[in-house]
């Protein structure tokens, strides 16, 4: 008998006997264009995964649209995967015509389903992995540590909206299908943690308003088997998050390893000082205060790369906007301040349109340095793969003063030559290196070894961290 809720696509990915790993993904959509830049890591995670647990992936949304450019991908694998909601009430209602009671009934009904018709599944069920999501309207107090007697009141109160949230299955319930996306992926991962308690539960949390609160063992009333991955080891909050190798599968793992006669050229031939690839135009809020510092009055042979087009694609070829053009959120517009930031952006003379990933990539060797700004979601610390990207292309990277301000990514004996606090600290390392070239060769290949080892490259490597330490739960 057919499936009245999903469908299950792919099983001849599925290999009988092997243990099974769900992976949600509650990040936004990916395009083809996009698909290497945000998920590499976890891609690549999953191919080595693949050797011996089978994969089926629940992406955003559930639907067919919003996962289709997570299989069959030549370069990471082929993989099964759920798509929900054949009934169409889920994304087809609104909260008056399907509310939370109902939506929570439709994917118990949903998940039971999938129980029944696929047993093989559930019992050879190792875990669920989860990437990185925002959910949007959660107080997030709980995240600040704090002596301070009201804050800690605030924590509690959060904390305890995100238990309540998981223990009935109604974490994203209550944004008011302003979110629906999130619901089936996040959603199931509750319902698997609550049915399936001798699981284990694997999480990334990319930034402090993430949904990770679950990934800490006391704070899941569901199960303790949970653990929360990062970029780096960070228990200066109360995420406790494990070093994860995101950085090395993101840049490295897949790539060819390039000898010291390829960089001993590209570091003889740069053509140009200073390259920076990042978002302004729709970043209003969190990026003002860096574009000041570091970009406004910035004198150097380089470009600046960003969105200056009103097509999100980074390959527009669409003229520069107009600030009437831009399609700003309500609290932005008629705001003078907003409009004289944008203005100074687009007119700005090293001010070009953002390149494809690996074009991007490719022109990072023509350029001396390139610049790591704290992204706007780091409370403590900046989470990014940035370094190893600058590196592995050839660029020594300068870092924002706010990037580290815990000491957690950046060697002491790095810190004064890469730290920058603003442009004209720019201009003046860019000067100093280039009348000082040796000095500029021996300092990117100091960063290259600190950073860059010749296992990253290698599968036996990740199959022994995952094996040994990440995933040693379910081996």
């Amino acid at each position: 008998m057919p499936s009245k809720m999903y469908d299950l696509f792919n099983k001849e990915a599925l290999v009988e006997g092997k243990k099974t790993i769900f992976i949600c993904i509650v990040d936004r959509v990916l395009s083809k264009d996009f698909y290497s830049v945000t998920f590499k890591y976890l891609f690549n995670t999953l191919k080595i995964l693949q050797e011996d647990f089978n994969i089926v992936i629940i992406a955003r949304n559930g639907g067919t649209k919003w996962t289709q450019n997570y299989i069959d991908h030549e370069e990471f694998g082929k993989y099964a995967y759920l798509c929900f909601d054949k009934q169409k009430k889920y994304g087809g209602l609104d909260a008056k015509s399907f509310n939370q009671e109902q939506r929570l009934e439709y994917m118990k009904e949903t998940f039971e389903e999938i129980e029944a018709d696929h047993p093989e599944l559930f019992q050879n069920l190792a875990g669920t992995i989860t990437s990185h999501c925002i959910i949007p309207s959660l107080d997030n107090n709980y995240e600040i540590v704090s002596d301070d007697p009201k804050l800690i009141a605030k924590q509690e109160k959060s904390i305890e909206k995100y238990k309540k949230g998981i223990s009935t299955n109604s974490l994203v319930s209550h944004c008011a299908f302003i979110h629906k996306p999130l619901g089936f992926p996040l959603e199931f991962s509750f319902y698997l943690m609550g049915k399936y308690k001798d699981s284990w539960h694997y999480g990334f949390s990319h930034e402090s308003s993430s949904a990770w609160l679950h990934f800490v063992p006391e704070y899941n009333p569901l199960t303790k088997n949970v653990k929360l991955f990062w970029y780096t080891e960070d228990n200066m909050s109360i995420r406790k998050m494990e070093h994860y190798v995101m950085c090395e599968l993101q840049e490295l793992y897949g790539n060819q390893k390039r000898n010291k006669e390829w960089y001993e050229n590209v570091l003889q031939n740069k053509t140009k000082d200073f390259v920076f690839g990042g978002i302004f135009l729709y970043e209003v809020e969190h990026r003002v205060n860096a574009w000041y510092n570091f970009f406004q009055n910035l004198n150097v042979n380089g470009i600046i790369r960003t969105q200056t087009t009103l097509k999100p694609a980074i390959d527009s070829k669409d003229s520069l906007l107009q600030i009437d053009q831009l399609k700003l959120p309500k609290k932005y517009q008629n705001r003078p301040e907003v409009n004289n930031f944008l203005t100074d952006i687009l007119n700005h003379p090293l001010i070009a349109d953002t390149l494809p990933y690996e074009q991007y990539n490719d022109a990072l060797q023509d350029y001396m340095f390139t610049l790591i700004i704290r992204c706007y979601y780091g409370k403590y610390n900046n989470l990014t793969f940035r370094i190893h990207n600058s590196l592995y292309n050839g660029t020594i990277p300068l870092i924002d003063v706010d990037y580290d301000i815990h000491n957690l990514q950046i060697p002491v004996e790095f810190r004064d030559k890469l730290i920058v606090k603003n442009s004209k600290e720019i201009e003046e390392k860019i000067e100093y290196y280039k009348q000082n070239p040796d000095e500029y060769r021996e300092l990117f290949f100091a960063l290259y070894d600190y950073y860059i080892k010749d296992k990253f490259f290698e599968k036996s490597h990740y199959k022994d961290v995952f094996k040994n330490n990440f995933f040693r739960e379910i081996y």
